[in-house]
């Protein structure tokens, strides 16, 4: 969606969010290594200099994905309350067919954090 900046010029929106997710998936897909700031500006629909604006190199880009992905998987899973469990395979029985399920529901986390897990 193209809008009227100030004067003539014309301003760009995009959404931050959207670029991490098709980033992600452009990761899942061919890896860190295989993966160029080339195929990651055009799956999100950006220029080079956009992504570069916004990170300073392809890892910090992808760390700010993991992070992401990190963070959205404990706020879903729900991690936090499992320090609460007094025993760690009473915490594992009831974790793992909810990390399980949600990395059903979201396969490119699973490709891309499979390495760290």
């Amino acid at each position: 969606m193209m809008e009227r900046g100030y004067g003539t010029l014309p301003v760009q929106l995009y959404d931050k969010d959207q670029i991490w997710d098709d980033c992600l998936a452009v990761f899942a897909r061919h890896g860190y290594k295989n993966t160029s700031t080339v195929m990651l500006a055009e799956a999100a629909g950006v220029s080079k200099a956009l992504i570069f604006h916004h990170f300073k190199s392809k890892k910090e880009l992808y760390l700010s994905v993991l992070d992401r992905c990190f963070e959205r998987a404990r706020r879903e899973v729900g991690i936090d309350p499992l320090a609460e469990y007094q025993d760690f395979f009473e915490a594992i029985e009831k974790y793992t067919p909810i990390k399980l399920d949600y990395l059903k529901k979201n396969p490119n986390v699973y490709n891309d954090m499979l390495p760290l897990w």
